[in-house]
């Protein structure tokens, strides 16, 4: 649409231009009393009573009745006027130019057909050189990958070897830090290993050597050890044998006392045993620490003994 053609706005806008005269019939010089006599003329073609068959007869009436009203008004007409002048010399004006118009398009179009062309060299060029850019840009990003699935794989392996040092490092230290415990008893006394075992097992006893009047207990830790022999002293009064712990690295197999097997001293030679008499006979159930204070009164009673029997200090005759 030109610019002469474009509508006016509001209901009147399918009247735009020479649209009105064209309805009318008339011509643009036409008088106000040509336009009524052409309205009359006209509507009779149109009006919805005398055409009663035709369904679009009260549209073409109804422009034709609003064309007839702006011709009639001054200000509408003028507006018409200008509007249909100015469309004329811009036609004019497009019939002038229009073989320079047309070679301005051609060569538009030349320019835009040589462009077109060149970009589709262009293209055709760079897709190789795009090919080989994005072929290498696979292999670099495919060997990133792996080195990163190498590195993982080693960082794995290595884990794997410190988590095994790690328990092989544990299971070491619990080997070497089992706990010793020394069962002692009376000679006279009836000890048995099951009684041993029975006190001991709740601690977790993995060893007993049982000997003529000691045995000797291996337990799955220090800690088991020392809660042993805790236990075992809280009840002394019901238990016949005694329980102390073994510091040695080991547990006694030949015998030997901790300290013969630190030191690696020769054992001591036997002592000739007390006569009986000397210290009350220990009973199965007796409590150790009865026995210990027995012990130790027998002792000082025999001291007391032997301070008796020494002689006199000589006096100052017998020494003249």
């Amino acid at each position: 649409m030109g610019e002469a053609e474009k509508p006016r706005g509001g209901k009147d806008d399918d009247l735009a231009g020479s649209t009105c005269y064209e309805l009318l019939g008339i011509e643009h010089d036409a008088t106000d009393k040509d336009i009524q006599g052409a309205y009359r003329k006209m509507s009779k073609t149109c009006h919805p009573d005398k055409c009663p068959d035709d369904p679009e007869a009260a549209m073409k009436f109804d422009r034709l009745t609003r064309a007839k009203d702006l011709l009639l008004n001054p200000i509408k007409r003028s507006e018409i006027d200008h509007e249909r002048k100015a469309r004329e010399e811009l036609q004019h004006r497009f019939a002038q130019e229009d073989g320079k118009r047309r070679k301005m398009r051609e060569d538009l179009e030349g320019r835009e057909d040589a462009a077109a062309r060149d970009e589709g060299l262009n293209a055709a060029r760079m897709a190789p050189r795009e090919c080989v850019e994005a072929a290498k840009k696979r292999r670099v990003q495919a060997d990133f990958a792996e080195r990163i699935k190498a590195r993982t794989a080693e960082k794995t392996q290595q884990q794997a070897g410190v988590v095994a040092m790690a328990e092989a490092t544990l299971h070491s230290r619990a080997e070497v830090e089992v706990g010793y415990v020394r069962v002692s008893w009376r000679d006279d006394s009836k000890v048995t290993e099951k009684a041993i075992r029975e006190v001991l097992l709740k601690f977790d006893l993995k060893s007993l050597q049982m000997k003529e009047s000691s045995a000797t207990a291996m337990l799955a830790s220090k800690e088991d050890a020392l809660r042993a022999v805790l236990d075992c002293r809280q009840r002394k009064h019901t238990l016949c044998f005694r329980v102390t712990l073994d510091t040695s690295n080991r547990g006694s197999d030949d015998g030997q006392t901790s300290t013969e097997q630190n030191t690696g001293a020769a054992p001591a030679p036997d002592k000739p045993k007390k006569k009986a008499a000397t210290a009350k006979p220990l009973k199965p159930g007796v409590a150790f620490g009865d026995w210990e204070k027995d012990m130790l009164g027998d002792l000082m009673n025999l001291a007391k003994a032997q301070k008796r029997k020494k002689p006199a200090p000589a006096t100052g005759d017998a020494a003249s």
